[in-house]
C-alpha cells in the first residue's frame, strides 16, 4: 500500500493526508472501470489511528468499487462529518441487484467465501474500539455503510 499511495496523484481533499491518498488512489481503480469517486466533508486527523482510517476506507471502497466495475457509469459517494465529537463516515454506490443484509451483515458474493467477506467484519471491529457502529442500508438501488465513531473513546477498548 505505501508504495502505491507515493504513486499516487492527491485528487482530494479531506483534510487528512492519508484520507486523500487512499481516496485518491481507490478513484483511480474507479476510473479504470468508468466510475468516479466523490468526497463531501472533513475526514479528521485526530483521535483516530492511521491503520484505522486506512482499514475503513480501503475495506468499503473497495468493496463498492468491485460492485461497481460491472455497470459503469457510476458514482460512489463518500462522505465523513463531525457531529457532537463523533464522525460519520459514509460510503454509497448505486446497486443493480438489492444487497441481503441480514443481522447487520451481508455475505460475500464471491465464489470462494471461505477466503473472502472479511472486510466488513474488520471495519465493524474498528467502529466498536470508538465505541461507534457501523451499518449497513440498501434502499432505492443504493448500498451504503455508514461508519460512526467516538473520537474521545479510542483506544480504550482495546
Amino acid at each position: 500500500l505505501t508504495n502505491r499511495l507515493e504513486n499516487t496523484k492527491i485528487n482530494f481533499n479531506t483534510g487528512n493526508y492519508l484520507a486523500d491518498a487512499i481516496i485518491s488512489d481507490k478513484a483511480k481503480r474507479a476510473e479504470s472501470d468508468g466510475n468516479k469517486i466523490e468526497f463531501y466533508g472533513y475526514f479528521p486527523c485526530a483521535g483516530i489511528k492511521n491503520s484505522d482510517v486506512c482499514t475503513i476506507l480501503s475495506n468499503l471502497l473497495d468493496n463498492a468499487i468491485e460492485a461497481c466495475a460491472p455497470y459503469p457509469p457510476c458514482t460512489i459517494k463518500v462522505t465523513s462529518e463531525i457531529k457532537r465529537g463523533g464522525t460519520v463516515i459514509t460510503v454509497s454506490n448505486p446497486v443493480k441487484n438489492r444487497v441481503e443484509i441480514k443481522y447487520n451483515t451481508i455475505k460475500t458474493s464471491k465464489a470462494d467465501g471461505s477466503n473472502h467477506g472479511y472486510g466488513i467484519g474488520n471495519v465493524r471491529s474498528v467502529a466498536k474500539k470508538y465505541a461507534g457502529e457501523l451499518r449497513l442500508t440498501c434502499e432505492d438501488g443504493v448500498f451504503t455503510a455508514e461508519v460512526l465513531l467516538l473520537m474521545e473513546n479510542e483506544g480504550k477498548k482495546e
